[in-house]
């Protein structure tokens, strides 16, 4: 559920904890005044008509579709390269592949299924000690699906497969947040929680217009 404000969203806390001991707070969030309750849905309605509680919605799962399977995939370059290097895909087509616009100094957010840091292409690329974790029950960042690579490669692959393929900014570090699970599916607060963390260790957003685009994300 969302707040007004933070004011407000400490106020409303004391109120829903008053009204009952079946409504448990499961998180709270520090730079939007947003929480998680497991509530009984006979409650909802009281805690709707709470003054200080601007919305109540469900956390839905949602599903990506299916990349590589659940397998590491070592060779992502490979798999989208071909052997020309006229390929549309290629970099050297892009109007800045010999401009010294390489993303050094800045710090990329990928919040994904995990990267495989051990990838020759992404040597150097993470910080914050190989990433973070926001799945239940996997504490690890790493990558058994396969599109956080490929899209950690797209940011800042180095190239070392095809110098042809480089990433946009190879120069850029990646900071890996994994929201996926292996399967493929996550839950819209783990990627609330993933925006949090990147703000909190530096992801610079606030002058910037940020655009989500869930390609191939349904609601499960």
């Amino acid at each position: 559920m969302v707040f007004h404000d933070t004011n407000a969203m400490k106020d409303g806390l004391v109120l829903i904890d008053s009204l009952s001991s079946q409504i448990q707070l499961i998180q709270k969030w520090q730079f939007i005044p947003a929480t998680i309750f497991d509530s009984p849905v006979t409650l909802i309605e009281q805690i709707v008509s709470i003054s200080e509680v601007k919305k109540v919605w469900l956390d839905y799962q949602f599903t990506i579709t299916k990349f590589l399977g659940m397998n590491q995939d070592f060779n992502y370059v490979s798999r989208i390269d071909g052997e020309s290097s006229s390929n549309p895909l290629t970099t050297k087509n892009s109007d800045n592949f010999s401009q010294n616009y390489n993303g050094t100094n800045v710090i990329v957010a990928l919040l994904d299924t995990g990267v495989d840091f051990t990838h020759d292409d992404l040597q150097n690329s993470t910080t914050r000690f190989y990433g973070v974790s926001m799945v239940d029950g996997d504490p690890f960042p790493i990558d058994w699906h396969g599109h956080g690579t490929f899209c950690a490669g797209v940011i800042a692959g180095l190239g070392a497969k095809n110098q042809s393929f480089k990433g946009v900014a190879p120069g850029a570090r990646i900071m890996n947040i994994k929201v996926i699970a292996n399967e493929g599916t996550g839950w819209w607060s783990w990627i609330i929680s993933g925006i949090e963390y990147a703000v909190v260790h530096g992801a610079d957003i606030s002058k910037k217009v940020v655009r989500f685009v869930p390609l191939g994300v349904v609601k499960g």
